[in-house]
């Protein structure tokens, strides 16, 4: 039988686990428009080097490029760290439920 506060802790999984979806949905989205902003920069004023050499912040032909995609930096970078908070956040409440079960298992062998 399941009781109340089972239920409610498996729906509190089910709504983190969507959340957690979203959140990896958005981080998916900020880094195809980060990857988007690279190519539209580099279509505009060309590629620094000829070869497909990663974007470095440390090489200053670089730093155009960095300067104009900042913004979408910065979203990508809020955007994984949302990702992150919310797998946390699942962790935590598949835990608890976990040990709520644990609990569960040793009140009824007892």
């Amino acid at each position: 039988m399941i009781t109340t506060e089972r239920l409610q802790l498996s729906l509190r999984v089910a709504d983190r686990a969507m959340g957690h979806q979203r959140a990896v949905d958005d981080l998916v989205e900020a880094q195809r428009r980060l990857d988007q902003g690279y190519t539209d920069f580099f279509e505009e004023h060309g590629r620094p080097f000829d070869d497909r050499r990663p974007i470095n912040p440390e090489v200053e032909e670089f730093l155009p490029v960095i300067d104009a995609t900042r913004h979408l930096y910065i979203a990508r970078c809020n955007a994984r760290q949302a990702a992150n908070t919310a797998k946390r956040r699942l962790k935590l409440a598949v835990r608890a439920v976990e040990r709520y079960d644990a609990d569960t298992t040793i009140q009824e062998a007892a």
